[in-house]
């Protein structure tokens, strides 16, 4: 097999790269000790769930739009009939999603500042790094 030119160099040990491509410092045999998470971002925190919530109620949305896809076959009359809430149904469906990222982040706030809270007065969760 004919080679390339370049010559194989070999990396220290500290700047390997994982199997992501990215450098890492964890590589080594270094002994891993736990750290203590004292806070948390907020505003990060919201982001996740906001987004987790969006994603996660997707399926639902879908699930609901066609099971109202499958109730206006039947023809029902009444109150219950698409005419009285056909529209209100679609609106809902789409607005779902929507309403469950701003719990999401509503939710993903206050939990960041709770834990900031007690994290401060009773000491932060362990957390081993790699």
């Amino acid at each position: 097999m004919p080679s390339t030119g370049a010559p194989h160099q070999t990396l220290p040990e500290a700047t390997k790269r994982d199997w992501l491509g990215a450098r890492s410092l964890a590589m080594t045999s270094a002994p891993r000790r736990p750290v203590r998470l004292r806070r948390i971002d907020p505003g990060d925190l919201a982001k996740i769930l906001g987004l987790a919530a969006f994603v996660l109620s997707l399926l639902p949305a879908v699930l609901a739009l066609i099971a109202g896809v499958a109730g206006q076959a039947v023809h029902l009359k009444g109150f219950f009939s698409y005419r009285a809430v056909g529209h209100f149904h679609l609106a809902a469906i789409m607005a779902y999603p929507f309403v469950n990222a701003l719990g999401g982040l509503i939710t993903g706030f206050i939990l960041a500042w709770l834990y900031n809270a007690l994290a401060r007065r009773f000491g932060g969760v362990r957390v081993v790094l790699d």
